[in-house]
């Protein structure tokens, strides 16, 4: 028996287009070694680049426009978001995925707030305050976990 699932694709950023459905799957860190940060002398100056997983799940984004280096998207209550494609990594996600989690995302911030979840407009929701952290688009600072 044989399903076929849709699969996030890594996006090379010539290949982003408005009205594209993106997540992030990494976040790209740099350092650079300072002198006396390291006993090796060859680390000094040379910057050390990782990518670093999203601690909470990035909800998926819509493309509204494209100047890269950045992207500005819209998370699934219609809040702009601008990212700088040098410090992500950016993923292509399934349409009706992307469909299927702003609907039910509205429908959740409605339900808390009393509304009608087809209405559309403007919410006092924060980053987050639907969910644990399913907002956030930056990762989050070292909280001791």
């Amino acid at each position: 028996m044989s399903t076929d699932l849709p699969v996030c694709k890594t996006l090379a950023p010539e290949d982003l287009s408005p009205g594209m459905d993106i997540t992030v799957l990494h976040f790209v860190r740099e350092y650079t070694p300072l002198p006396g940060c390291f006993t090796d002398d060859d680390a000094v100056g040379k910057t050390v680049r990782w990518n670093e997983r999203p601690r909470r799940v990035v909800p998926p984004l819509r493309v509204v426009g494209v100047c890269l280096p950045l992207v500005l998207a819209e998370d699934p209550l219609g809040v702009p978001r601008t990212l700088d494609i040098r410090a992500v990594r950016l993923a292509r996600i399934d349409e009706s995925f992307a469909a299927l989690y702003r609907e039910r995302i509205r429908a959740e911030v409605a339900r808390r707030k009393g509304e009608d979840p087809g209405a559309k407009g403007e919410t006092d929701c924060d980053e987050g305050s639907a969910g644990s952290g399913v907002y956030a688009i930056a990762p989050d600072e070292d909280d001791g976990d």
